[in-house]
């Protein structure tokens, strides 16, 4: 079960969408996430406060998974990155 899509819908300016799924196994400290950030505008646009957190469940751990609403034929790039807990 993936969370629903989040970020910003490109569907409201005229492009189609899709929902786009990332997954990436990734071992966390506890407290830590994984967040996708790239160069599309529901990506953040590099910008690691805009990233879209991606979800892991106990039985699924270290897999972790979200979806996210971008235009259809538009070329991404993108990376994963694990964010520690503020202290």
């Amino acid at each position: 079960r993936l969370p629903p899509p989040s970020g910003p819908s490109a569907a409201g300016a005229g492009m189609d969408a899709a929902d786009v799924v990332f997954s990436v196994l990734a071992e966390t400290a506890p407290g830590s996430e994984v967040r996708v950030v790239g160069s599309a505008d529901g990506l953040g646009r590099w910008h690691p406060e805009g990233a879209v957190a991606l979800r892991t469940e106990p039985d699924k751990y270290p897999r972790w998974s979200g979806a996210v609403r971008l235009p259809r034929g538009l070329g991404i790039e993108f990376k994963f990155i694990k964010v520690l807990p503020n202290k």
